[in-house]
């Protein structure tokens, strides 16, 4: 093998001074997240960068230029010595490549040198910790079994699989893992050399076209009819020198103009601590910001920071003022506010501190003003993670205090649903220095009384899609206030707020979007906990209310308020308009975590109500289909009901005097929104019709009724699809279990002439079964 280099970039390096060198001439080479680099450093101040470099080999007349070598591992591990004792293996992941290679990389355990390796995915790792969405962490960590042995494989469909062994020594708590992704380690060049001009051609992969052509330097041979030019320089003002660009073509009066037309913005010069917390006061969705720097030149700073702040909302707000885009005020502490920091246990000396209106603690990030800029951009703001911590310390204070009414819970509880999730993984995060056995007491001040409370109507809840935007833009999210509110107490407070409205008579709109997203797991709990969802009482209770209240929903889905239009039951429009419906069988799809199996009583108990709501909305093919699956898992042993519910389902179809394919296209119109196609609700209901018919046939059922319905149903999907073998097969047996030997004979042959060629397997199932036909053995 031979060494080779592909130069990216080739330039001049100017030197400060000609006369010392700053770099030796040589060759320098960097692995900087994961990218191999070289840098040559020439004489006469000229360098060479090359990203792709390596060995390449020779086979016949073709070029293969190699990359990276097959044993080369993009693993470094660490071991910190100062973490805590641990059961399992901490393993701290730099998340900066993850994102991108991360579905590639599995991890291996092996206790000893006489057992097997056991691989899992690094995704499933993630999984079980709760880290689905791993966009904005910059370190994720992960439990892995103790072992002796731990492997780390990256898996490329190119060059195969890497595995990386590590020997751990068995006292380690926490392991460091750094993984680089080498972006190019999977290009693969490969080149032709021209016999004739000696002019290489490299391209990547089964590319046709040269991605590169090469000459060696000092040889240039020009082709046929080609002309090489003479001269060939650099000029900086060509346009301008040429006549194409005057100096005053650029019109200045449109930043006049746009300057007229500016809202002149100013925020509040706040001279005291006391006079910055009143600032808020009127404007209860903004939020104090204060500086704490000693430097010289703080002052200075602070005011060019207020001032372009001023400028760029001025900008923003054009014409009038916008309270959306005035989150924060903004003040520099004092000598005498330097308590504060040690109030809020905050050791960092220059730091900013974000406060609400009381002066409660919501973040704070060492640094000044200038190092956080980031946080305050336009679109890009720390506002979001600032009100969810103000919502989160408004609940705990409201949990604390024995006055506390269900109206004001719910109001809470709302409020949390409107900010973007962010679940209590920080321990050791901002909490109130008030032990959480204060909120316990106060907890445990039960409500008398509570039904004789007035509850006014509230608005709709204004909150987003989970997942969207749901990522942090802090580095440092520990820093953030976090609920210290057990989540059993919450759920405590939830229940007598349903108690309440479900025995209301008039429906509240704020509680029943409340119960739409406890149902579907993205409401209040979700958000401050982040946990999976188990089946309880109380999601019956909420059931009885939408179910109780199903036809006002659906008229004021059919005429919105102007809040519903934007943000329909927490969701916004754009995104996904969630009707009573479309909630309701969401939940019934998937009402209940794999991590947290449903009891067997609620199992029963959901078929129940599933079944009351394919009754109140009209038995939603969908829906339907996936209600006899849960019957089917309810009832494992027993298809009596699973058979009972279909027939009196196809007898509807049957009852209408109509042909078929008129029936279907009935039902399809009513429930047009629900599917994709006509194509698609067809093969639905054929689906369907025939997979009930097929548990006939694969439950062995001896009872001739129900063989005979299954015929109809099996025959149903035969009308509308001729030719589905599948189909065919599953009639043909009926046809046979119900003495019709004759009709089965024909039909298996018909499921036979109709498989695809290339399915030998399913073929010879169907001629095997056709042969036991015929010879009596079935």
């Amino acid at each position: 093998m031979k060494k080779f280099s592909i130069l990216f970039f080739f330039s001049v390096i100017i030197f400060g001074y000609a006369q010392t060198p700053i770099l030796e001439p040589g060759i320098y080479k960097s692995t900087t997240k994961g990218q191999k680099i070289m840098l040559k450093i020439l004489d006469d101040n000229q360098f060479e960068m090359a990203v792709l470099f390596g060995k390449y080999t020779v086979q016949n007349d073709t070029i293969t230029f190699k990359n990276s070598e097959s044993n080369e591992s993009g693993f470094k591990i660490k071991i910190n010595k100062d973490a805590p004792f641990s059961s399992t293996f901490k393993l701290k992941f730099d998340n900066q490549n993850l994102i991108y290679a991360g579905y590639n990389i599995y991890i291996g355990t092996q206790k000893d040198d006489h057992t097997i390796v056991e691989y899992k995915p690094l995704n499933d790792y993630f999984r079980k910790s709760g880290l689905n969405d791993m966009s904005r962490k910059k370190e994720v960590k992960i439990d892995v079994e103790k072992t002796k042995y731990l492997y780390f494989v990256e898996n490329d469909r190119k060059r195969g699989a890497v595995v990386t062994k590590f020997q751990i020594d068995p006292s380690v708590n926490e392991i460091e893992v750094q993984y680089d992704y080498n972006l190019f380690h999977t290009i693969e060049l490969k080149g032709i050399v021209d016999k004739e001009t000696k002019k290489l051609s490299v391209r990547e992969g089964r590319r046709m076209n040269p991605a590169f052509d090469f000459e060696k330097e000092g040889t240039t041979i020009t082709s046929a009819n080609e002309i090489n030019p003479i001269d060939i320089v650099n000029e900086k003002d060509w346009l301008k020198n040429n006549g194409f660009e005057n100096e005053d073509e650029f019109d200045s009066s449109y930043l006049e103009r746009r300057q007229t037309n500016t809202y002149n913005f100013k925020l509040p010069v706040l001279k005291t601590y006391t006079e910055a917390l009143k600032s808020l006061e009127k404007t209860p969705e903004k939020f104090l910001v204060i500086s704490f720097d000693n430097r010289k030149n703080s002052k200075t700073e602070f005011t060019e920071f207020v001032t372009q702040k001023e400028q760029r909302l001025s900008r923003f707000m054009r014409t009038k003022y916008n309270a959306e885009k005035d989150n924060f005020n903004y003040y520099l502490a004092t000598e005498k506010d330097q308590s504060l920091l040690q109030n809020f246990k905050i050791k960092d000396k220059t730091a900013l501190v974000f406060v609400d209106a009381n002066g409660d603690l919501l973040y704070h990030t060492p640094g000044t003003l200038d190092d956080n800029a980031s946080l305050f951009e336009m679109y890009y703001s720390v506002y979001d993670e600032v009100k969810r911590a103000n919502a989160h310390v408004k609940l705990d204070k409201l949990v604390k205090s024995k006055k506390t009414t269900l109206a004001e819970f719910k109001k809470s509880f709302a409020e949390i649903i409107k900010t973007k999730k962010n679940f209590n993984e920080f321990a050791e995060g901002v909490v109130d220095t008030v032990a959480v056995e204060e909120i316990d007491t106060a907890a445990a001040v039960v409500e008398e009384e509570y039904y004789e409370e007035t509850v006014a109507d509230t608005t709709a809840v204004e909150a987003v899609v989970d997942g969207m935007d749901d990522y942090l833009h802090v580095d440092n999210p520990e820093n953030l206030y976090n609920i210290i509110t057990p989540k059993e107490i919450l759920a405590e407070k939830w229940q007598l707020i349903v108690d309440f409205y479900t025995r209301k008579e008039t429906y509240d709109e704020e509680f029943g979007l409340l119960c739409k997203r406890e149902l579907l797991n993205t409401g209040f709990l979700y958000k401050l906990y982040g946990q999976p969802k188990s089946i309880t009482n109380t999601d019956f209770m909420m059931l009885n209310y939408l179910f109780k209240h199903y036809k006002e929903l659906q008229k004021r889905e059919e005429s919105p308020t102007e809040n519903e239009e934007s943000y329909i039951y927490g969701f916004r429009n754009n995104n996904a308009n969630r009707s009573i419906d479309s909630v309701l069988s969401s939940f019934f799809q998937n009402p209940n975590s794999e991590s947290i199996p449903v009891s067997k009583a609620h199992q029963l108990k959901l078929v129940e109500y599933y079944k009351t709501f394919l009754k109140i909305s009209g038995f939603n093919q969908s829906d339907f289909k996936n209600y006899l699956t849960n019957v089917k898992e309810a009832y494992p042993n027993d298809y009596s009901l699973y058979f009972k519910e279909y027939a009196e389902y196809f007898q509807t179809i049957e009852s209408k005097n109509t042909s078929l394919f008129e029936t279907l296209d009935e039902i399809y119109t009513a429930q047009k929104s629900h599917h994709r196609s006509w194509l698609g609700f067809k093969e639905e209901f054929c689906d369907l019709a025939n997979t009930v018919a097929w548990e006939v046939v694969e439950y062995n059922n001896k009872d001739v009724s129900i063989i005979q319905n299954a015929i109809k149903w099996s025959e149903a999907s035969v009308k509308v699809f001729k030719t589905e073998h599948r189909y065919l097969d599953t009639l043909a047996q009926l046809y046979y279990r119900n003495n019709q030997k004759e009709q089965a004979l024909l039909t298996e042959q018909k499921a036979i002439d109709n498989v695809p060629v290339d399915d030998k397997s399913t073929l010879n199932e169907y001629k095997e079964v056709l042969e036991r036909m015929q010879n009596g053995t079935y």
